[in-house]
């Protein structure tokens, strides 16, 4: 992430103890020296582990705001909202992590993909996270009719780099599309990346705007 010199930085499966300790992306944020908002979205106490996990938004420039949002009534998810002050611009940030539905159609993932189109603004919005859900998938066909998916029409694989990446799926290898960045039309797009890594199962994608 130093490397990368990102202004806004979207993290998820951000991990903290149930008391707010040890929160991965806040010591992230102050190692860059940049501002930080994070949410919970899951509580994984249930699954046997001591730890519940969430949505980072850290930037450069100041955030002004944040909100959460909850995504679907099961199996809820959250989005984190964060208002980030640049010179005369207030852009809208939105990082989720929605379901994981083993890349297979699910009301609840759409759900989710509807709640989150729900309380997007109509301007200066920028949405980024995992979304868990292939290019033809309803989630990402609501989400594209909405708003400007960052790469058109690309299906370039962000996921799996690990096999590990799901007990369930045992990926194969690095070949299917779960992470993406959307904008608003009155945002300019001018450069998407995907970018080699062995941080995570998931690649870390970029989209470099201007205004």
């Amino acid at each position: 992430m130093k490397k990368s010199q990102a202004d806004i930085i979207g993290l998820q499966e951000v991990t903290q103890t149930p008391e707010g300790k040890n929160n991965i992306g806040k010591q992230i944020a102050a190692e860059l020296e940049y501002s930080y908002v994070y949410a919970t979205g899951m509580d994984l106490r249930k699954y046997g582990k001591p730890f519940v996990m969430g949505n980072a938004v850290l930037s450069k420039y100041p955030i002004i705001s944040s909100k959460t949002h909850l995504l679907s009534k099961t199996d809820s998810r959250v989005a984190i909202q964060a208002d980030i002050q640049i010179e005369n611009t207030q852009l809208h940030i939105f990082n989720t992590h929605l379901i994981h539905t083993h890349q297979k159609p699910s009301p609840i993932q759409e759900e989710q993909a509807k709640d989150l189109i729900s309380v997007l603004l109509k301007e200066k919005t920028i949405v980024m996270g995992d979304f868990n859900a292939t290019p033809e998938s309803k989630a990402i066909q609501l989400l594209s009719k909405k708003l400007r998916k960052a790469d058109g029409n690309s299906a370039q694989p962000t996921w799996s780099v690990y096999s590990e990446g799901c007990e369930m799926c045992l990926p194969k290898g690095l070949t299917i599309r779960l992470d993406y960045i959307f904008t608003t039309n009155d945002i300019q797009q001018k450069t998407f990346t995907i970018h080699d890594s062995n941080g995570s199962d998931h690649l870390p994608i970029s989209l470099i705007i201007k205004e």
